[in-house]
């Protein structure tokens, strides 16, 4: 049966908030508009959009597009401004070193969010830069985790906003779950000694990862056995100590496995990069999920 002219507008433009977010998403246009005729104005606007500008406006549009500061611009920025472009946002500066800031900073001024993955010495001092401008900033460096609770004291006495993760791969962060139930299981087992292994590529310059110490944290605070963490470098480590083993070879993303073993069998939990991507994709992802908030986020947070 032809479908009536009239009805076209609504169904191209449903068919659209399909085709980029899914079914999902269709239901909630239907469910929250309450009114066939606002329903039908909505798609004419997208239809409209589509014939206009193309998928990726109708996507930045429902997506509310972000403009973006990256702050480092090596290899992890640039995979950002790849996936950030893709998901329809602005990157409007790029900031690598001291005079930058001052260069850029009318630039910085029409951000929405920054995203910081840059290096140990310079993150903190990127963050208060943020916070001065209140510009809320998403941080994926490591290395500086010693003051991480005065900046989130920080934050949250300013009223600014702060998202921090030692790794913003989706799968890392189910590997983190999966480390917690694991490290509760083997609460009652004590004939099982548990060690973490991380591998990266030769440019990383903390050591070990921020993900290695967010494992063993999950480790640690599940087993009463254990009393902290303990970085392997050859030497002998007390029992009550959970070893960490971290290796520099290559251009390796990232791989990090948990271990327990005992005499009679070794079980092992693993996560493997493939490539940046997952990373930037994570961290874009929780720049989207902060503009607007203000306090203290984090992976685990987002993903519950």
């Amino acid at each position: 049966m032809e479908i009536k002219r009239r009805y076209r507008p609504l169904i191209a433009g449903l068919s659209a908030v399909r085709k980029v977010d899914g079914p999902r998403s269709v239901l909630s246009v239907i469910g929250n508009k309450k009114c066939a005729c606002v329903a039908l104005c909505y798609g004419i606007l997208i239809s409209q959009a589509i014939k206009w500008q193309g998928i990726r406006y109708v996507y930045s549009y429902l997506h509310n597009e972000m403009k973006i500061a990256l702050l480092g611009y090596g290899k992890m920025g640039h995979e950002i401004e790849k996936v950030a472009i893709d998901r329809g946002h602005e990157i409007v500066a790029t900031i690598d070193n001291d005079e930058e800031w001052a260069s850029k900073a009318a630039a910085l001024r029409t951000a929405d969010v920054a995203i910081d993955f840059s290096t140990p010495a310079t993150a903190v001092g990127n963050i208060d830069r943020c916070f001065a401008l209140h510009l809320p900033v998403v941080v994926g460096t490591t290395g500086w985790y010693d003051q991480l609770d005065a900046k989130i004291r920080e934050c949250e006495e300013k009223g600014e906003s702060l998202f921090v993760a030692s790794n913003f791969s989706i799968g890392v962060n189910i590997l983190f779950d999966l480390n917690r139930r694991l490290a509760k299981l083997m609460n009652r087992y004590g004939n099982y000694s548990g060690s973490i292994t991380e591998t990266h590529h030769i440019h990383k310059l903390d050591a070990p990862s921020g993900t290695a110490i967010s494992l063993a944290k999950g480790i640690v605070g599940n087993i009463d056995r254990l009393a902290g963490w303990e970085l392997d470098e050859g030497k002998a480590i007390p029992q009550e100590k959970l070893p960490i083993k971290a290796i520099r070879e290559g251009e390796v993303p990232g791989i990090h496995e948990v271990a327990y073993d005992s005499e009679v069998d070794t079980i092992r939990i693993y996560h493997s990069a493939k490539s940046r991507k997952g990373f930037a994709v994570g961290a874009v992802i929780a720049a989207e999920y902060l503009k607007g908030k203000k306090g203290y986020h984090t992976m685990e947070e987002m993903m519950d």
